[in-house]
């Protein structure tokens, strides 16, 4: 099965094989042979990151839609178009709990458009700090929204967050 594997990799798109995309008509023959789907998954994993899609033949719901979106997408996802572009992969995902979570667990680098990284956010502190202390941020800033998020995660208020960084707020109410 390792020579298959080795003619099917070329037509491979984001390390996903679609039966649909094999021209080889003895190849396409094999692949779609369901007694032979799993030693073909096996000698393409063995290989490299590859796997191979076929519709209508599923083995496990989970992997097969983890194998679309992996053709369709890649491997870096970013969760806000998923749920935009491709609604029926969103929902799906959803059926088997958080989807940026699942999407993590199955290896795809999840980003959003809206969510500033922790980095971003460090950036951004640090430019707006005047002598290490900021003076107001507004409600309705990206950043404050990115400050409460992460403050949020840490169990903390935006004060206690920014203090952690070595910075000193002065707006909002009592420390944040």
């Amino acid at each position: 099965m390792k020579h298959t594997a080795e003619r099917l990799v070329p037509y491979a798109i984001n390390g996903i094989v679609h039966v649909s995309d094999v021209t080889d008509p003895a190849l396409r023959r094999l692949v779609r042979n369901s007694r032979l789907q799993p030693l073909v998954r096996k000698a393409l994993a063995a290989i490299g990151d590859y796997d191979l899609l076929v519709p209508y033949s599923v083995d496990d719901a989970g992997l097969q839609l983890k194998r679309y979106i992996q053709y369709e997408l890649g491997r870096e996802i970013n969760l806000t178009s998923l749920r935009k572009e491709h609604y029926r992969y969103y929902v799906r995902l959803k059926e088997h709990g958080s989807p940026a979570d699942k999407l993590r667990e199955w290896g795809f680098n999840v980003t959003y458009d809206t969510r500033l990284s922790e980095g971003e956010v460090r950036r951004l502190v640090k430019e707006k700090a005047q002598d290490g202390v900021i003076k107001s941020l507004g409600r309705n800033s990206k950043l404050y929204r990115a400050l409460a998020y992460n403050a949020a995660k840490d169990n903390t208020s935006i004060g206690g967050y920014l203090k952690k960084m070595g910075i000193f707020y002065e707006g909002g109410r009592d420390d944040a």
